[in-house]
């Protein structure tokens, strides 16, 4: 009769021991999750741009004003974790804390479920403070970059309306040193 039912499901050592590898693997890739979670969570402040584009002229050599993109970084906020965020973790720590603590059928689903909640809103909100902190320090950055790329900007701009003053200038005197031969060969009867 064994040999007809090679797998008995009243055997309990064997159901036992199927559970238990399998809450431990739940439990490995919960907490592969929340790790990702948290990782994504700081990396998202990666998305604050630092560097300006360089400084760019039209045809005439006058400055363009390319500093709009780090102008809107550097007036961004920073924030922490969100509700969702925080919720989330909450969500994803009970069901890993509930698989592994269902080797413990019971007692050990529910244990397993309150501290892996607990521990995966603590882990969200670890996650959003450090999002927050580095979101910060991005930010101080382009604020600093988009300073130096405005004085560089008012540097270039400066420059070329000096020299637009001073070509304008040379034309003037030379249109009236134009006018005074003119009228001087005009008066003296001779012809230019």
């Amino acid at each position: 009769m064994d040999n007809y039912y090679p797998q008995n499901p009243y055997n309990t050592s064997q159901n036992t021991d199927d559970r238990k590898w399998g809450a431990i693997s739940a439990g490995i890739g919960g907490v592969a999750d929340m790790y990702g979670s948290y990782q994504n969570m700081v990396n998202q402040a990666n998305a604050i741009n630092t560097q300006s584009a360089p400084q760019t002229f039209d045809a005439y050599g006058d400055p363009s004003y390319n500093l709009g993109n780090l102008d809107a970084s550097a007036n961004m906020k920073a924030y922490g974790a969100q509700t969702g965020e925080i919720l989330s973790g909450v969500g994803k720590g009970a069901s890993t804390g509930a698989a592994i603590g269902s080797i413990v059928p019971g007692v050990g689903t529910v244990i397993g479920g309150v501290v892996g909640g607990i521990v995966g809103g603590i882990s969200s909100a670890i996650g959003g403070g450090a999002r927050k902190r580095e979101q910060q320090k991005r930010i101080r950055l382009a604020r600093l970059n988009l300073e130096a790329g405005q004085r560089m900007y008012g540097e270039n701009k400066q420059q070329f309306l000096n020299t637009q003053l001073g070509a304008g200038d040379y034309n003037n005197r030379n249109n009236a040193y134009d006018r005074l031969t003119n009228l001087y060969m005009a008066q003296s009867g001779q012809q230019q």
